[in-house]
């Protein structure tokens, strides 16, 4: 999800708004059929490489987003709000309002177990 997210702007401006929105579609088709994770496999089995990572989420909404695909949106809402609770629950300190100190997630420099990670929490 997050190279897809990367690339999302360089495509649409390239003019693949079409390839975009047919991606975003099956990545959301088999999303929902399992959970949101970092990757998806040649066999269509949702993996997380190698730990839960809060940006996956945000690259996901983004790329809808930017993509303006808003029928996409509506058709997966339901899985959306149930991913967006998983995040909340699983990333944030309801203390703190940040990402949670001291656990593992797998974003940029994975697998670093860092405080409340600023990129974790600018993607949060």
């Amino acid at each position: 999800m997050r190279d897809f997210g990367w690339s999302v702007d360089s495509l649409l401006k390239l003019g693949y708004r079409k390839r975009v929105l047919k991606t975003l579609d099956y990545a959301l088709d088999v999303y929902s059929s399992q959970k949101l994770t970092t990757t998806i496999t040649p066999g269509g089995k949702c993996v997380d490489m190698f730990d839960y990572s809060p940006d996956s989420l945000a690259f996901l909404v983004r790329s809808l987003r930017v993509a303006k695909a808003n029928e996409l949106i509506k058709r997966y809402k339901d899985f959306l709000v149930k991913e967006t609770a998983r995040f909340e629950k699983t990333a944030i300190d309801k203390d703190t309002g940040l990402v949670k100190e001291g656990k593992k997630f797998s974003s940029m420099k994975d697998q670093a177990i860092r405080r409340s990670a600023t990129y974790n929490n600018i993607m949060a």
